[in-house]
């Protein structure tokens, strides 16, 4: 709507004194402001007459202001509205049809009551409803929303910038928006392989914020990591920009990276609450969606003037005036620059995030099992931990990393019950230097299982009352008198043996070198085999055991008696047999 533009007191008061003298006076001033070069028309010289305080003396109509057609009722208000909602493209909120062909198309769909109706009174009659085209269209209200202390919640936010691009991936230059969104070269952006992005994070509470630049292919749940673990870590310019330690909530846009389960994953082991709004409802998180346009008026317009040369040029220029903007700068909410009113942190409301690979891990890991020991000591990543009660031996357990203490794990039981956990520290000599030494500490055992306690419950009991009269009884008066009749079988008449199988003749020569432990079967002695065969290719085990007998007496008992009676040795009795 055009603004409306004051009138000068002494023209109101010139034309009130002229409308209250008379006719004439109040014509003569009527035909001046209504030419040039006022050209007003007469109503609003009339209104200009009473606001500085004419007033006709007539009645006013009872009627005044109000609309009256005849026949209209509310079937017809809502076919209205219907059609027009209808003509409307509601992501845009953009109105096609205007109210002329509206009119139009409800007389010929069969509303005749239209048919009298001017376009200025339907649309007067319509606001008068408070059902125009821009009520329509118009969300809900939007509620604010507190906060109670400096890093409460964060909101974090990533927007493309689309009129910036760095050419091969160093210099900054300008994108060629007209071409980038001329309608006749839909391909352009599949060309673009790369953009840049603008992360934001701001601390609701006190207004600061945080801003970063990556060049990717889009959001991904790896720079999103990178930028909220260097967002909430102490930099190297926290004397002049104190801003650090983990939120307890952080506000998010449906985003895939945002909502990646990587993000999520390492969120909730550091006990940060997520706080996602509802798609389009960007309202939700409006002090970052704000903060956006505010950084691109305070930083980005001077970038009109000086392009970054690189990548690490523009971060460093939009930290520098990060810093400034935080600093200097009053915020209308609280009458305080940004960084003071984040100063008036205490100490209880100052997470300090741990080490940031140690926050990558809880991004990127899941729960595991191990199995305590006779210790009950377990091993994770080269490291062993001691265990306690609830805990048992050889029952399973579920760990993970602890979130504030990379030192320590979260181990459970199935059930959920939390067992305590502690990192061995070992000595030179490779023992737990908590553990108790021989002659110095009192030996304390582990705490009693419950199956343990069961049992030394009853093992404490007097051994004459320890069983209550409970003894092994007799079962087999428990069976039914049942005669059972007797059944008849038939005998097992007996079976010729199993035949050994019968032995092939080349084995032989193999079997007397092995039973007589020869090193070797001489040729004299293979002529001797082969005449006791008699030509046979197989043999029966009888007829084996004779020619080993014949070996036997033939090879050993005749050299035994040829060797020297002071050979002692087995060797040199072996190799006398050989020779």
């Amino acid at each position: 709507m055009p603004r409306k533009i004051p009138i000068l007191p002494e023209i109101g008061v010139e034309i009130a004194q002229a409308f209250a003298a008379g006719k004439e006076a109040k014509q003569v001033v009527l035909k001046r402001y209504m030419n040039s070069p006022w050209n007003w028309s007469s109503s609003k010289v009339y209104a200009v007459a009473n606001e500085f305080g004419w007033e006709s003396g007539r009645d006013t109509r009872p009627d005044k202001g109000e609309i009256r057609i005849e026949g209209i009722d509310d079937a017809v208000l809502l076919q209205a509205i219907e059609v027009s909602l209808k003509t409307t493209r509601m992501k845009r909120r953009k109105r096609l049809m205007c109210t002329e062909d509206l009119i139009q198309q409800m007389i010929l769909n069969g509303y005749e009551v239209l048919r009298n109706v001017s376009v200025p009174t339907f649309n007067r009659w319509m606001r008068q409803m408070n059902l125009n085209h821009e009520q329509l269209m118009a969300g809900n209200p939007a509620i604010e929303m507190a906060s109670k202390h400096p890093n409460h919640i964060h909101f974090a936010d990533a927007s493309i910038c689309v009129q910036w691009d760095l050419k091969n991936n160093k210099k900054m230059v300008e994108r060629d928006m007209q071409k980038a969104f001329y309608k006749n070269k839909p391909g352009y952006w599949k060309q673009v392989k790369k953009v840049l992005i603008r992360w934001m994070l701001v601390d609701h509470t006190s207004g600061l914020f945080y801003v970063d630049y990556s060049y990717a292919e889009g959001e991904n749940q790896a720079d999103l990591l990178d930028f909220l673990l260097t967002g909430w870590s102490q930099k190297e310019y926290s004397a002049k920009y104190p801003f650090y330690g983990a939120p307890f909530m952080l506000g998010l846009d449906p985003g895939a990276s945002m909502t990646s389960h990587a993000a999520k994953n390492m969120l909730r082991k550091l006990d940060i609450e997520t706080y996602v709004h509802a798609p389009g409802n960007s309202r939700a998180s409006g002090a970052v969606e704000t903060m956006h346009s505010y950084w691109e008026e305070h930083f980005e317009s001077l970038l009109l003037l000086k392009l970054a040369d690189s990548l690490e040029d523009l971060r460093a220029r939009a930290h520098d005036r990060m810093i400034y903007l935080n600093a200097m700068k009053t915020h209308s909410r609280h009458g305080k620059s940004r960084t003071d009113k984040w100063m008036e942190i205490t100490a209880e409301q100052l997470r300090i995030l741990p080490p940031v690979e140690h926050c990558r891990k809880l991004a990127t890991s899941a729960p595991v099992t191990r199995v305590p020991d006779e210790k009950l000591q377990i091993t994770f990543e080269n490291r062993d931990y001691q265990l306690k009660a609830p805990a048992l031996k050889q029952v399973k357990v579920n760990l993970d990393y602890t979130p504030w203490d990379p030192n320590q794990l979260n181990v459970w039981t199935d059930d959920g019950e939390c067992v305590p956990c502690r990192l061995i520290i070992r000595n030179e000599h490779g023992f737990d230097i908590e553990a108790p030494v021989f002659g110095e500490n009192e030996y304390k055992r582990h705490a009693d299982t419950p199956a343990q306690q069961i049992r030394n419950h009853f093992e404490s009991r007097d051994k004459a009352t320890r069983m209550n009269g409970f003894e092994p009884k007799l079962t087999a008066h428990l069976v039914p008198d049942i005669t059972f009749l007797p059944r008849k079988g038939i005998e097992i008449f007996p079976t010729e043996l199993p035949k050994t199988p019968p032995i092939k003749a080349s084995e032989v020569f193999g079997r007397l070198r092995r039973e007589l432990s020869l090193e070797r079967i001489t040729p004299i002695m293979h002529q001797q085999v082969e005449q006791w065969l008699g030509g046979a290719v197989e043999l029966s085990s009888e007829e084996y055991e004779v020619i080993r007998n014949k070996a036997r007496s033939s090879w050993i008992t005749g050299i035994t008696r040829t060797v020297s009676p002071n050979l002692r040795s087995v060797a040199t009795y072996k190799r006398a047999i050989n020779e």
